[in-house]
């Protein structure tokens, strides 16, 4: 049997999805030639606020349970990410937001 880490290895070296993100599902659906991947994070994780750039702040709740980005083609296979976005509460500047994350950036290829 595989080991979790190395099964999705593939995936999260070639996506380079920094932590606390990480790769835990894929499925290819050959007859819709579409690989879906499957983005979570870190149970605990901390995140700087998109409002204030404050660190360490707290998931306070998820705003999209699956929100998708389409990726480059793996192979012949159409590719979309799937992630459930947290939203944070900084005690900083009082304001709850989405986190942003690697993979939406400007010029990211997403």
């Amino acid at each position: 049997m595989k080991n979790f880490e190395e099964e999705y290895n593939v995936f999260q070296d070639a996506l380079e999805i920094p932590k606390p993100w990480y790769v835990f599902h894929n499925e290819l659906a050959k007859e819709e030639n579409t690989l879906h991947i499957y983005i979570e994070y870190q149970s605990g994780a901390e995140f700087s606020c998109p409002n204030c750039g404050k660190t360490g702040c707290k998931v306070h709740d998820i705003q999209d349970q699956d929100r998708t980005w389409r990726h480059l083609n793996f192979w012949q296979y159409k590719t979309i990410l799937h992630a459930r976005m947290p939203r944070v509460k900084c005690e900083s500047c009082g304001k709850i937001r989405t986190v942003v994350i690697d993979w939406e950036r400007p010029g990211a290829g997403f």
